[in-house]
């Protein structure tokens, strides 16, 4: 999950985020991935990294800008158009319908206990990278 936007829900507060790949296609394997402190590679040690325990721990997650992501704002199913204004956004700015696909953005706007991003001390930051294929 990407921190910034994340951390205004908080529900969220006591978990570990991760972020990592949706395996759809094999030019999009590893655009999103972890760096994890761990003794040994296997699975009751990444259980203790999530759990923050005996000094292990998710290092960091790598991931592309939520921004630049075709689900970050609200979308026009009739006109095409990706909102612009502040959010939230419940019909479509440009041509008044609403029939639109709520983005992520404006659904956090929405929910969000928080103004601004308000991160625990456990909270591993969140890269912005863009991958090689966008």
């Amino acid at each position: 999950a990407d921190t910034e936007i994340a951390d205004h829900l908080k529900e969220l507060a006591k978990y570990t985020f991760l972020t990592n790949s949706d395996a759809h296609s094999l030019p999009k394997i590893g655009r999103e991935y972890n760096i994890i402190e761990l003794e040994k590679a296997n699975f009751k040690e990444i259980l203790l990294a999530l759990q923050r325990k005996e000094g292990r721990k998710i290092y960091a997650n790598y991931g592309l800008d939520p921004k630049l992501g075709k689900y970050h704002r609200t979308f026009c199913e009739i006109c095409n158009y990706t909102a612009t204004s502040n959010p939230p956004v419940y019909q479509c700015e440009k041509c008044g319908s609403d029939k639109i696909v709520k983005g992520v953005f404006d659904r956090i706007v929405e929910i969000g206990d928080y103004q601004q991003s308000v991160s625990p001390s456990h909270r591993p930051p969140y890269y912005h990278q863009v991958p090689l294929e966008f």
